[in-house]
């Protein structure tokens, strides 16, 4: 899918996962980011219906631009805290913030 979808980068990691119908199928699509730089999480943001994270940062333009059409609901961390979540902009956005407490 990330080939496919022109955001494949065989020298970055992935570190973040979206969950949103990127080639607008009808289907549930799982992308994978490459990069935990703000302008490429934002890029991808666009069009998800949830956000899986561990250590990337959830800024509020990463919020923003996946709140902007309505479709973001939630916002899960994979870690005890919200530290990389800017948890405000996602109240103010109607995004829940959740994590697994039992991560370690």
């Amino acid at each position: 899918m990330t080939r496919a979808s022109g955001i494949w980068n065989p020298h970055s990691k992935a570190l973040g996962v979206a969950l949103c119908d990127y080639d607008a199928d009808g289907a549930v699509d799982i992308v994978v980011a490459n990069d935990t730089s703000e302008p490429s999480l934002v890029a991808l943001a666009e069009d998800v219906s949830g956000i899986l994270v561990c250590f990337a940062k959830v800024t509020e333009a990463v919020i923003a631009a996946a709140a902007s059409r309505g479709d973001c609901r939630v916002i899960s961390r994979s870690g005890i805290g919200y530290d990389n979540v800017d948890v405000p902009a996602a109240t103010r956005a109607g995004v829940v913030v959740t994590r697994v407490p039992d991560y370690c």
